[in-house]
């Protein structure tokens, strides 16, 4: 197996110009071939280091990282470990055409739709790579806010204080103000005495000049925000 991995690899180094996207797309299939025949014979457990090196090889193919969430459902722990061992902490690689991004992430969350880490990290990938002003840009910002704000609203058991409060900053930051708007009031419902999401919506609420509304909502569930009067 480790002689075969070898040789692939070879060949795609001296060849990486000359192999067309037909002759990729076999190897590709081959690959998820190879990876689903070691599982049927010795279990995921022990075609899991394979599949990590044919997602080092081919990064782009899309069906291998698809089968490391079926092999083990619901786990997307799982899938962002071997999304970090390709990849590295953002998940994502680091060079990827925007329609490419969108179709891999789609395809990701259509398996693993309270993947709220994977979520998180993609929308920071993409406010580092598609914050200029835009209709394309602002379309990939649009999609990576309801990502994030759909992978936690799903997620059972609730995510912790933590994410909500991250994600909320994120938000907070971004042109999506409507979107922040319905992040927060859900984030409350969940955690209602959370003063530092209060105070995070606070600070929202400066932006659009409701800061007394927010205030007195807080106050009513026994939170006094410490606003400096007017």
């Amino acid at each position: 197996m480790k002689f075969a991995l070898q040789r692939v690899a070879l060949d795609v180094d001296e060849n990486h110009q000359k192999r067309d996207r037909t002759a990729l797309r076999s190897l590709h299939l081959l690959a998820v071939s190879h990876v689903r025949f070691v599982t049927a014979l010795n279990g995921f457990h022990r075609s899991a280091e394979l599949l990590v090196k044919y997602m080092e090889l081919y990064p782009t193919c899309i069906e291998l990282v698809l089968l490391s969430v079926r092999l083990q459902e619901n786990d997307f722990c799982l899938l962002n470990s071997v999304l970090e061992a390709c990849y590295g902490p953002t998940f994502l690689p680091e060079k990827i055409d925007p329609k490419d991004l969108v179709d891999l992430v789609e395809s990701l969350m259509e398996f693993t739709p309270a993947n709220y880490q994977l979520a998180l990290s993609v929308y920071k990938f993409i406010a580092r790579n598609y914050s200029d002003s835009g209709v394309a840009s602002d379309g990939i910002v649009l999609c990576g806010c309801c990502l994030l704000v759909n992978s936690i609203f799903q997620s059972a058991p609730v995510a912790p204080e933590s994410v909500w409060l991250e994600a909320a900053a994120l938000l907070r930051n971004s042109e999506v103000q409507g979107i922040a708007e319905r992040f927060y009031q859900q984030a409350l419902s969940v955690y209602p005495f959370s003063v530092k999401l209060w105070k995070s919506y606070l600070d929202l609420s400066k932006m659009t000049e409701n800061e007394d509304v927010v205030t007195e909502a807080a106050r009513e569930r026994g939170l006094e925000l410490n606003t400096t009067p007017h």
